[in-house]
């Protein structure tokens, strides 16, 4: 009796948190309905069986329904039904799905069910946002990548592209051929190019992309596979490429060839060609021995479109010759739109390289953020190349003084040189405002008398 009584005991707060679990789902579900997302393949915890689960999705899909809702909490041991929920999901065109989020690995089935998610793509009108996980491009052949990219940019909606780990640049280039005008954002992770025609398709492709606004580009992969020749005559092996992976192959008695770098320069060209893109973050992890330096017209180009806002090379192999074209291109304050600059990580930078871009900021009145460190985030928690505690200070100093207005200011002073005595009182009020705002801090204060003389008329030492 008291086994009996235990176990019905055991039975009955199972039973209750099974209500309590599928109230939650159902609750968390609600919330992504009401955004507008659908996931594939929802997680369900590992310690419950499946009529369990079972019994949650259908009280999940009852409370969706009673709140007209879409909710699609996909179980993860019906990867076919999750595959053909989500398809019929795509081809309903419902206004509230404007999202699709492919993170996890597609089971059994799904290249079954491969077509169906094609055709529904192929009708889909709502969908504005993509983001993919590299967990389940991995799960694809490159055949299939090339044919769902492709889909996916003749969305007519898309507006934001998000693919971590894409694999080889032919999956990208199928993606953004097909984009329609209106793709503004764009996030790509560890691109593969195998050769320059890669890096051309590619730089093609971004260039066609003339209302992209934000983009990301990380981890970019130099792989070039291996060409050998055989002397029939004496059944010798004639090394012609060597796969940057398996440099081991070639026998050490045979002499290499030369390898051949790959330049990158297209790419960056292609994205600073266009008019509308205000964000750039680059984080390429670009490997010295694969690629050639970029050229300091290519990093110069970056920084002279005057929509550009933001602008971050990370990783880029950047070296005291790049820091002084960033100079030139920011010192005429021509792009009085870029307010960040972030240089981290580019271990070729010397201290030349950081001082030029201190002095460039004694000119440069619109430049409110520049860093030079290694984020928490980074590939590198111990960065070797960084500016001087003078250096930084100088920038911290310069940089303090634009964020609080200093080319307005000295923009309305130029303006104001052949106003009369009630433009120069306003441009006076104004300096006076930022001495008020600053009084603790010297060096501001200096600055500020030290750039207008004639505003010591106007204060009374006590």
């Amino acid at each position: 009796r008291k086994l009996h009584r235990y176990l019905q005991l055991r039975m009955n707060n199972k039973s209750s948190l099974i209500s309590q679990l599928a109230a939650a789902t159902a609750s968390a579900s609600a919330e992504r309905s009401a955004a507008g997302r659908f996931r594939l393949n929802e997680p369900m915890p590992p310690s419950l069986r499946s009529t369990e689960k079972a019994t949650i999705a259908s009280q999940v899909a009852t409370a969706a329904a009673a709140r007209g809702e879409i909710t699609t909490d996909i179980i993860a041991h019906r990867r076919r039904t999750a595959a053909l929920a989500l398809a019929s999901e795509i081809r309903a065109n419902d206004p509230k799905l404007t999202s699709l989020k492919l993170y996890r690995r597609p089971g059994y089935g799904f290249n079954d069910t491969f077509s169906n998610l094609l055709q529904a793509l192929a009708q889909n009108r709502t969908i504005q946002s993509v983001e993919m996980s590299w967990i389940f491009l991995a799960s694809l052949t490159e055949a299939q990548r090339i044919i769902l990219m492709t889909h996916l940019g003749r969305l007519p909606a898309l507006t934001k592209l998000q693919m971590e780990g894409i694999g080889p640049a032919s999956a990208l280039v199928a993606a953004l051929r097909g984009c329609r005008t209106n793709l503004q954002n764009l996030r790509v992770g560890s691109l593969r190019i195998s050769s320059e025609q890669d890096v051309k398709e590619v730089a093609d492709a971004l260039s066609q992309l003339q209302s992209l606004q934000n983009v990301l580009l990380s981890n970019i992969r130099i792989k070039t596979n291996m060409r050998y020749r055989i002397d029939h005559a004496d059944g010798s092996v004639h090394i012609e490429g060597i796969d940057d992976d398996h440099d081991d192959t070639a026998s050490t008695e045979q002499p290499q060839q030369p390898r051949r770098l790959v330049a990158m320069d297209p790419i960056l060209e292609a994205l600073a060609g266009i008019p509308t893109l205000s964000k750039i973050a680059l984080q390429l992890q670009l490997d010295s021995s694969k690629v050639t330096r970029l050229t300091d017209k290519t990093i110069q180009s970056l920084c002279e479109v005057p929509s550009r806002k933001y602008l971050m090379l990370h990783s880029c192999n950047l070296d005291d010759e790049h820091c002084n074209a960033i100079s030139k291109a920011l010192q005429d304050n021509k792009n009085t739109s870029m307010y960040s600059l972030s240089l981290a990580e580019n271990e070729d930078i010397s201290a030349n390289g950081w001082c030029a871009l201190a002095t460039m900021l004694e000119k440069n009145y619109f430049l409110e953020y520049l860093h030079t460190d290694a984020s928490e985030r980074s590939y590198h928690s111990l960065p070797t190349s960084f500016p001087s505690i003078h250096c930084r200070a100088k920038m911290d100093h310069y940089l303090k003084l634009n964020r609080a207005g200093r080319g307005k200011l000295l923009l309305a002073d130029h303006n104001n040189d052949d106003g009369g005595d009630g433009e120069e009182n306003d441009t006076h009020k104004g300096w006076i405002e930022l001495l008020i705002k600053d009084k603790e801090d010297l060096n501001v204060v200096f600055y500020v008398f030290q750039t207008n003389p004639p505003l010591c008329k106007h204060v009374e030492l006590v």
